[in-house]
């Protein structure tokens, strides 16, 4: 029958008595949890942290692997929604050009016929200003249009961002 053995905790140093009959135990000096190994005629103390450390791991890498396919729906899903909203920014600035250029072409085409009754020349030098101001109008409003598409489009793209970067954080968990 063996006896007891006397052991330092693997955790703090402290002399710790362990009986035959002991296979966890406790350090009275640190409060580490002990798993007591016994191979081959010798003893010895294995922290339980390990162990734990183990299992947490493998939950680790199963909820990355979960995380993965979930976020690459999210990510999916992100995309549609950035191109529709590109998609109506796109149509909008469309519908303003098309808008401009009839309105343009009309007052052009009016201006010109009432200065072109007295000249041919001051008809047309009207109608090319009157095309000047709209464009200049045109352009103006454009770049209002596109600052405020912009910060239609930008939560989306951060949003974006953010739904990678979590996929790649736990691509490398799940492949560790």
């Amino acid at each position: 029958m063996m006896q007891a053995v006397s052991l330092k905790c693997s955790g703090c140093g402290g002399s710790l008595n362990v009986k035959p009959d002991i296979e966890e135990l406790g350090c009275g000096y640190c409060g580490a949890t002990l798993i007591v190994e016994r191979e081959g005629g010798s003893v010895s103390f294995r922290r339980i942290h390990s162990a734990i450390s183990k299992v947490q791991m493998g939950t680790d890498k199963t909820a990355a692997e979960l995380a993965i396919v979930r976020l690459s729906g999210d990510i999916a899903n992100a995309q549609q929604a950035l191109i529709k909203v590109k998609g109506e920014c796109r149509s909008e600035f469309e519908q303003r050009l098309i808008f401009y250029i009839i309105i343009g072409s009309v007052a052009a085409i009016f201006v010109g016929i009432i200065f072109g009754r007295y000249s041919l020349i001051l008809g047309l030098l009207a109608a090319a200003a009157v095309t000047g101001l709209i464009g200049y109008h045109y352009v103006r409003n454009s770049a209002t249009l596109e600052s405020r598409h912009a910060a239609r489009i930008a939560p989306y793209d951060k949003k974006l961002q953010g739904l990678r970067t979590q996929l790649e954080k736990n691509k490398r968990i799940a492949n560790s």
